[in-house]
């Protein structure tokens, strides 16, 4: 049994997990019992996905055989395109099951009652969630890809649900049953076209991050208002967006945002705890000046804009992404972040890299297709580690680039 313990003892993994049920499988009958029990100690602080059931057992216990001694070990089932679900007991010890991308009958998992994740992406077996009302202790929840996704009043029944993943369901269009999940920390809404009403996010108080991506039917954002533990949002790519004042003075620390028809950012101004920020496709913004007030800013990626960049003051800035600014000409809005180390050029008009040469901790530097660059002195008294030369200028000199600078083309 050294060797089991051995194993068990090392990093968790499903590789490692199957290696110690064939370890289980080599004893004497006699000392299976306690090698069992000593394993089970062991294995409680595995993740449950990398305790995954065995093909060849499960497909075994499907054909009418009974389960191996070791099977009150296994958490995780993967299912199979074919895979029946009818096999009784055997689903007793399992917490986690994926039927991702095939299409199998589900509703057996009403007997299982310890499970706590559950992965029902593209099954287009899926014809109804009742099952769920059998399976109290269900913490995450993935319903993603599914033509037809039945009706979500089973999922009433989930009072542990803390992480729900509902994304890209072409009939998705209310989400009323959502308002009674208490301890709901994680939502993903996103590719949800036919979903106008948000409101029942409102009841949501305990969410701390939140996806609504792609949600052409979003017309406003006033729900936010509503949840005080909200600290992640992405809403991009929302066509219909227009006001931002529903997050003014929020606790947002991560914010990612996109809308044609976004024009006023000034109320991101207020959100002061802000240490990530992203900016896509708003090419109606007017005015980034609001980037003044979020000192505790630490990356800032802006994306397909229409205006000129302002001195950015950013004392704790270490990460930047500017990509797509037709009306970035130059760099003079970089000459003052002290702590940035990553900075990312694409597809810009830029020309001269000197306001970069007072950037004193800057590490690792990407100009993706900037083919006006044609002179890297400005680099040469940088501590820079990594230069990234995407669709460069032809023949671009790099000999000015400080010594044991790597160059990635």
């Amino acid at each position: 049994m050294d060797a089991l313990d051995t194993l068990l003892s090392q990093r968790p993994s499903t590789d490692r997990f199957a290696k110690a049920l064939a370890l289980l499988e080599a004893l004497p009958t006699p000392e299976r019992e306690q090698a069992v029990d000593r394993a089970r100690t062991a294995l409680e602080s595995w993740p449950d996905a990398t305790r995954e059931a065995p093909a060849a057992a499960w497909q075994d216990i499907q054909q009418g055989m009974a389960p191996p001694f070791w099977w009150p070990l296994v958490r995780h089932l993967q299912l199979a395109e074919g895979d029946s679900l009818e096999v009784g007991p055997a689903l007793a010890p399992l917490t986690s099951v994926s039927s991702s991308q095939v299409s199998v009958d589900v509703s057996p998992l009403r007997e299982a009652h310890q499970l706590r994740a559950l992965d029902l992406t593209g099954n287009e077996a899926l014809e109804s969630l009742d099952f769920l009302q059998t399976t109290p202790r269900l913490e995450r929840l993935v319903l993603s890809g599914l033509e037809l996704l039945p009706d979500l009043a089973p999922l009433r029944a989930l009072p542990a649900l803390h992480s729900l993943t509902l994304t890209f369901n072409p009939t998705l269009d209310d989400i009323a049953p959502l308002a009674s999940l208490k301890v709901l920390r994680w939502l993903e809404l996103s590719g949800n076209e036919r979903l106008e009403d948000f409101g029942p996010l409102a009841t949501l108080t305990e969410l701390e991050r939140l996806v609504v991506d792609d949600c052409g039917g979003l017309r406003d954002l006033a729900f936010v208002e509503a949840l005080p533990k909200l600290r992640r949002l992405s809403a991009r790519r929302l066509p219909l967006l227009e006001e931002l004042r529903p997050l003014a003075n929020s606790r947002l620390q991560e914010l990612s945002l996109g809308g044609a028809r976004l024009s006023d950012g000034t109320p991101l101004g207020s959100i002061t705890s802000l240490t990530r920020l992203v900016l896509m496709e708003v090419p109606r913004l007017a005015d980034l000046s609001f980037l003044q007030s979020l000192a505790a800013l630490r990356t800032l990626h802006l994306s397909e804009l229409s205006i000129a960049l302002p001195r950015l003051k950013a004392p704790a800035l270490e990460e930047l992404f500017i990509s797509h600014c037709a009306q970035v000409l130059d760099l003079k809005a970089l000459e003052a972040l002290p702590a940035l180390k990553v900075l990312t050029l694409e597809d810009l008009p830029v020309k001269d890299l000197t306001p970069l040469a007072g950037l004193p901790q800057l590490e690792r530097l990407a100009l993706t297709r900037c083919p006006h660059v044609r002179d890297l002195s400005p680099l040469a008294r940088l501590p820079l580690r990594q230069l990234a030369l995407i669709e460069p200028a032809p023949a671009l000199d790099t000999s000015p680039l400080p010594p044991g600078c790597e160059v990635i083309r």
